[in-house]
């Protein structure tokens, strides 16, 4: 865990900042931003020591599908990174 001090951040006021992991990061990407999502959240989560779920889009699943396989290459623990696919789960009403 780390930790640092910011002493008068302003007049009588110190910050201190400690970094602990949340547990479970999730991302859900639209269509239209397939790629871009999972790199907003990806190295966040992975930096702070979190584990990281992504749901790819159903119309474009590929990109995401490229990315995971460029991760690989990491050699993260087995479940740090995880992908979910799915699709639109369809409810119908019985009387």
């Amino acid at each position: 865990m780390q930790s640092y001090n910011l002493e008068d951040v302003a007049r009588g006021i110190n910050e201190t900042m400690v970094g602990q992991p949340l547990g479970v990061v999730a991302a859900i990407t639209p269509f239209n931003f397939p790629a871009m999502i999972p790199f907003w959240f990806l190295p966040y989560a992975l930096a702070c020591g979190n584990t990281f779920i992504l749901k790819p889009p159903e119309r474009v699943p590929l990109s995401s599908a490229c990315l995971f396989g460029l991760m690989e290459q990491l050699n993260l623990p087995p479940g740090v990174l995880n992908m979910v696919h799915c699709s639109r789960a369809r409810f119908v009403a019985r009387d």
